[in-house]
């Protein structure tokens, strides 16, 4: 009894709970999270309207093409002249019994193309305004003047154009998921007005609209895919290009396709040809020990073509070799051409005693056009016979 007493007189002892103290420091880290969203947001809102434009779409994207071909075209040689206003290119051509000499010279807005044979010469001269044309058998070596698009200067200033011609508001703009990639989506559908006064020439007569289609990823701006469709609505046809994964699809008004995969490495690449997904032919460029190699052929068909590029200090020579079935003969054929390259470019010649083509009577034009066309007819007939060899 005692001890039961004992037991209710003890006073009871409570044990202390730890009591839970709040860390400020997570609700900072909340905070700062929070903040590093809106930052990101606000950072590709920013990139998205000021970097991620449509014109730098389209340049970035025009690069990156550039870079996918240039494989295929820089054993040639020539890309250095490609950013200069001034150059010039001379040498000759040798093949069969014919022997060509010629010169390019390029001094900024002004080029003069000259060939020639042992028996006469033409001279094509043009300026930012005007085609000059002069064949030595017709109207006492007089120029004929025609009105011109400078090629030379159409292609050098193309990104020019783009990026201070073409207003913003052209293009259409868009993002989207594709899967789970996030997308953006450029379009720009220009026609043959806009065309021409950009260029500020007539380079297309036919009533033609062209829509351009860019899609590229719109966190790494890596360029997915490209699509061009041609509306010849003149001669009422359709042809579509597109480009993805290294191969460009050609389908023309009929609906055939040609496509052409692309396979580089370093200074090697492969290019093949397909019709309708049926192989056609095979193109393939291979670096030597002092020479470059391009050879082309035709699949199960008597038809290649070997290209061989020697450099010697500032001579190029380029050997052409080929073999092609003419009326169930094999018929072999060899070109050589020489290129002499110089950074620099110099025209002291004016154009005087010209004569405009517009003046010219329905016969001097003819007489005009066919003394051109019997000038031209050896490297015509020459390309031709490999041309018409292939179906």
């Amino acid at each position: 009894m005692e001890n039961y007493d004992s037991i209710l007189k003890e006073k009871k002892k409570y044990v202390e709970e730890p009591s839970i103290k709040k860390n400020s420091y997570n609700k900072y880290v909340v905070i700062e999270l929070f903040v590093v969203i809106i930052a990101l947001i606000i950072s590709y809102f920013f990139y998205y309207h000021n970097i991620l434009t449509s014109k730098n779409i389209f340049l970035y994207n025009s690069n990156y093409l550039i870079n996918e071909i240039k494989p295929v075209f820089s054993p040639l040689n020539l890309d250095s002249i490609l950013d200069l206003t001034s150059y010039s290119l001379e040498g000759n051509l040798v093949f069969d019994e014919y022997k060509y000499d010629y010169e390019l010279i390029r001094e900024q807005e002004k080029t003069k193309f000259l060939l020639k044979n042992s028996e006469q010469s033409l001279i094509y001269y043009f300026d930012n305004l005007n085609l000059y044309t002069k064949i030595s058998s017709f109207k006492d070596d007089n120029y004929i003047e025609q009105s011109n698009y400078n090629w030379f200067d159409i292609i050098r200033d193309l990104k020019i154009i783009f990026d201070e011609k073409i207003d913003e508001k052209l293009f259409i703009k868009r993002f989207y998921f594709e899967e789970k990639t996030p997308i953006v989506e450029v379009n720009i559908e220009l026609d043959n007005e806009l065309i021409n006064k950009l260029f500020a020439s007539t380079i297309i007569n036919d009533d033609v609209e062209y829509i351009l289609t860019f899609k590229n990823n719109a966190l790494t701006e890596e360029m997915i895919s490209g699509k061009l469709i041609v509306n010849n609505k003149t001669k009422n046809t359709r042809d579509v290009f597109v480009y993805k994964n290294k191969t460009l699809s050609l389908t023309n008004n009929n609906g055939n396709i040609t496509k052409y995969s692309l396979n580089s490495k370093k200074n090697d690449f492969t290019l093949k040809i397909s019709n309708n997904d049926n192989l056609y032919s095979i193109l393939i460029g291979s670096q030597k020990e002092d020479s470059y190699q391009y050879s082309y052929q035709i699949i199960d068909t008597i038809y290649g073509i070997n290209l061989n590029i020697n450099k010697n200090a500032d001579i190029i020579t380029y050997n052409i070799h080929s073999n092609y079935e003419d009326n169930n003969h094999t018929i072999e054929k060899d070109l050589v051409a020489t290129c002499l390259v110089r950074e620099t470019g110099a025209l002291d010649e004016e154009v005087e005693n010209k004569i405009n083509f517009s003046s010219l009577s329905d016969d001097e034009k003819n007489n005009f056009k066919n003394s051109i066309n019997d000038f031209m007819l050896p490297i015509r007939n020459f390309i031709y016979q490999h041309k018409n060899s292939i179906n």
